[in-house]
């Protein structure tokens, strides 16, 4: 299974992302220019990387999704943490019961200049394949306790209403 083709996917299929207007470079290319389908439109770029933490799950990946917008309409900043949100919505719940799973890692703070005439803001997620859950695998079931189920009126006993005292010295 290839998660970036699930991540593009369900990019693609989110009907406010659609109407919005939001164009994306499939490939991941690292020109922001990519993606623009006119001078006056916004659209995200999304590159990946390997995820070598070592905690990380198996076949885990960081995803960064930079939402641009022109540098003429930065007034207009608002859009860009829109876009992220709606992203980050899509990423977390269109995975539910999926074969991939999400983790956002955080969001930029600023408007940041790209240097090609946009401003952009990012967010980092990682994406990795959902593990197939094992059938033999069950919760446990525990019993409730007891310490002495047959009581014992002679026998000294360690309870709250017990005398008896277990000294560490």
């Amino acid at each position: 299974m290839d998660i970036r083709s699930v991540v593009f996917d369900l990019i693609d299929g989110d009907v406010a992302l659609r109407a919005f207007g939001v164009a994306h470079a499939r490939g991941g290319q690292h020109d922001p220019t990519a993606g623009r389908s006119n001078d006056r439109s916004c659209f995200i770029v999304l590159e990946w990387a390997a995820d070598d933490h070592p905690w990380a799950p198996a076949g885990a990946q960081l995803l960064t999704i930079r939402a641009h917008l022109p540098r003429e309409r930065l007034s207009q900043h608002l859009i860009l943490d829109f876009l992220l949100q709606r992203l980050r919505a899509v990423l977390s719940g269109g995975t539910a019961g999926g074969s991939i799973m999400t983790r956002h890692q955080g969001t930029s703070r600023d408007v940041a200049d790209s240097g090609f005439g946009t401003v952009f803001k990012s967010s980092t997620f990682q994406v990795a394949p959902r593990q197939p859950t094992s059938r033999r695998m069950t919760q446990l079931r525990l019993v409730p306790w007891t310490v002495c189920p047959d009581p014992d009126p002679d026998a000294v006993g360690f309870d709250a209403l017990s005398t008896a005292h277990l000294s560490l010295n």
